[in-house]
Order: C-alpha cells, then sequence, then structure tokens
C-alpha cells in the first residue's frame, strides 16, 4: 500500500475479507475498510455479529439485514462508512477497491451472492468523493499469491477434510452407483466427519464426478456435470473436488476403477502418476513455473499422450479455488517463490478410453516443499 501510495483499501469480496480479515463471511454482504496507519473497520450484518465478534477485530460496525425493520441495508451502509471516513479518512487521497475482480469466491450462502455491481460503485464514489478510486486488483492478487505460516496450516487443515471425501469416492466407486450417488456421499461424509474436527464449522463441499469413458474424457473441463448413469464394471470415475473450510480452500482429483482395472488403465494411469511425481519432485523456490509443468508434460510426451493433456499443470489457490498465481503454464517463466501454494494435477483424455488425472496441493515454506494432500493415489484394489 505504501509503495502504491494508497491511503486505504474498501473491500467487499468475500476471498479478499478472509484474506485481510480473518473472517470469513456468512453473506457476503460485508465491507472491510483497511486503512494504511489506522485500525480496520468491518462491516456485517447484525445477524452475522457473533460470528464476527470471535475474531481478533477491535472495530465492528453492523447494520440490520433479513428483518422487518432493514428497510434499504445500502443506506445504512452509505451512513456507517461516511462515518467511518469523517473518523479516520479526511486525508486520504487514494482509496484502494477491487476494480476487476470477474472470477469470485463464494461466502458462506454460496446459493445466492452478495456481489459489487454498479450500485456499490456509486455508493463509493459518494463516500469517498474527495479521493482518487484506484484499482488494486494486482496489488491484492501478488498478496494473495505469498502465503504465511498460519495460512498454510489453515489450507492443510482444508486438506486434511478434503481427504475424508476422497476416502469416501474410493469406497463408493463400485458397479452399480450413479455419479450423483458418489457425489452425494462424498459431500454427506466430508460433513458428518469434516465439519468441526479439525476446527472449522464452516466448510462447503463442491464434488463434480464422472465416469465411463465418454465423461471422464471431458473431465478437463473447468466444469464437469454430474448425471444420473450408472457405473459398469471396469470403469473409469474421476472425482473433482473442492472444499472450503473458514474461508480456506482445497482443491484434489482422484481417478479410480468400478471393478477390475485393465492393463490400458493400469498403463495410462501409471503414466500420469509418474508426471505427476516428476512435477511435484521438481517444485522449489526459484524455479520457473514452465519447468514443473515441463516435468510432467515431458514424461506424458514420451509415452505417446502429449495430445491428449490439454490442460496446465497447476493453479494457485488459498482464498479462492483457482487463484491466477502461479500459473503452471509451458510458457509462463515466472519463478515460484516460498509462500506460494499450489495444485499439480496433469491429466490424460482420450477419446473412446476416458480421462485420468491425479491432483494434489503443494506448498513452498521456509522449512521446504510438502504435499497438502496425501491421500492414496492408486486406481483402486482390484
Amino acid at each position: 500500500m505504501a509503495a502504491e501510495k494508497i491511503d486505504a483499501l474498501i473491500l467487499r469480496l468475500p476471498e479478499n475479507i478472509t484474506l485481510l480479515g480473518g473472517y470469513y463471511p456468512l453473506t457476503g454482504l460485508n465491507f472491510l475498510i483497511f486503512p494504511y496507519e489506522e485500525e480496520p473497520v468491518l462491516l456485517v450484518p447484525a445477524s452475522e455479529k457473533d460470528e464476527a465478534s470471535e475474531g481478533w477485530w477491535n472495530n465492528l460496525a453492523s447494520f440490520e439485514l433479513g428483518t422487518i425493520t432493514a428497510g434499504d441495508p445500502y443506506e445504512k451502509i452509505e451512513g456507517l462508512l461516511e462515518d467511518i471516513v469523517a473518523q479516520k479518512g479526511k486525508s486520504w487521497k487514494r482509496i484502494g477497491y477491487e476494480g476487476s475482480f470477474e472470477f469470485l469466491a463464494p461466502a458462506l450462502l454460496s446459493g445466492e451472492g452478495f456481489y459489487p455491481a454498479e450500485p456499490t460503485r456509486q455508493m463509493l464514489l459518494r463516500v469517498f468523493r474527495n479521493a482518487e478510486m484506484v484499482d488494486c486488483t494486482e496489488l491484492l492478487h501478488n498478496e494473495r499469491a505469498i502465503k504465511t505460516e498460519d495460512e498454510i496450516a489453515q489450507l492443510q487443515i482444508a486438506s486434511k477434510i478434503a481427504e475424508i471425501g476422497l476416502a469416501k469416492f474410493r469406497e463408493a466407486v463400485t458397479p452399480g452407483r450413479t455419479e450423483a450417488e458418489i457425489a452425494g456421499l462424498v459431500t454427506a461424509a466430508i460433513m458428518k466427519d469434516g465439519v468441526g474436527t479439525h476446527g472449522p464449522q464452516r466448510v462447503q463441499v463442491f464434488p463434480q464426478v464422472a465416469s465411463g469413458s465418454e465423461h471422464t474424457s471431458k473431465a478437463w473441463r473447468p466444469c464437469e456435470i454430474t448425471t444420473n448413469r450408472t457405473l459398469e464394471d471396469g470403469d473409469l470415475a474421476v472425482l473433482e473436488l473442492g472444499v472450503v473450510a473458514d474461508g480456506f480452500w482445497a482443491d484434489t482429483t482422484r481417478t479410480c476403477v468400478a471393478g477390475k482395472i485393465s492393463a490400458r488403465q493400469q498403463e495410462v494411469f501409471d503414466v500420469v502418476h509418474e508426471a505427476q511425481e516428476a512435477a511435484r519432485n521438481r517444485v522449489s523456490a526459484g524455479v520457473a513455473c514452465s519447468d514443473i509443468d515441463n516435468a510432467a508434460r515431458t514424461i506424458i510426451e514420451k509415452a505417446g499422450f502429449g495430445e491428449y493433456f490439454i490442460h496446465v499443470t497447476g493453479h494457485g489457490i488459498g482464498f479462492r479455488y483457482h487463484e491466477p498465481v502461479p500459473a503452471l503454464h509451458p510458457e509462463n517463466s515466472d519463478k515460484v517463490k516460498v509462500g506460494m501454494v499450489f495444485s499439480v494435477e496433469p491429466g490424460v483424455y482420450i477419446p473412446g478410453f476416458g480421462g485420468i488425472r491425479i491432483e494434489d496441493i503443494v506448498a513452498i515454506a521456509e522449512e521446504g516443499v510438502f504435499t497438502l494432500t496425501t491421500f492414496d493415489r492408486t486406481l483402486g484394489n482390484t
């Protein structure tokens, strides 16, 4: 903020409030005023005061939302912001805001998000009418790219919760079950055994299950459709699993076979497994993103599957399911750094055969590199 001459940040997005406020919003209609010199102030609906008060906040303001006396909450929010500016921000000249965020993480109320649009922008222009509004998206992304030790510890917890789902997935992949049933079992297991077990009480689960040659060959897509397709003996099944625990995300993938594993399935799986291990072993502070990608891509290409590995080897993760830094892309020469946390997820997707991917999260800490997700990576027990 000093380098950018930013006097204060005004934040609305749950992911950035988690980052700088240590609070994972329930509804998403929250505001964090984060000055360079003064203490920050968090604005929350009155219904969230108990949860928000559990943190380290000294300055907490609230407004009514969802009650018969609430009226227009934006009127109260604008008044609260005006009061804060009058008390703390008379000399603020440059205000940073989230001007270019378009990929967003949900609050706990993920089914109906409160996200800033034109009404919020107009309100901020009125409140900070004597200051310049500066888009701080890049600043925030760069800050988020380097995790603290405490943040890495929270991401470790999220990954441990996700492993509950991986275990249930392995158990559930049997002939006769549907994709939707398996996804439901994964969700139920995490909610039953993951909420509160490792600390976090606010947990959400986002499973995507694909099965059979047609569906798994499309499992490279950013969003796969979980259907009522019934698994048959010998079918591949891929689980793409996102989990958020108190605002910190895990992202894992495992591939299993329902019933008997064929020699061809084992052959392709072994290539992907070797590629993933090679990429994880290449991770070290100072190594180029392209070098990590190349470690996996070279093995897959030598096996003759290069054309079927069509996505990047990994992406950043932390306060959102997919963060832009770092990007393990074959043309990205940026170097990974201590504090970065990201996925390593090579995959092969062959039309007529199916798709196989293995995904784990790695962290570069001061003491070295370690993998947050360590659950069994084999195809199954048959």
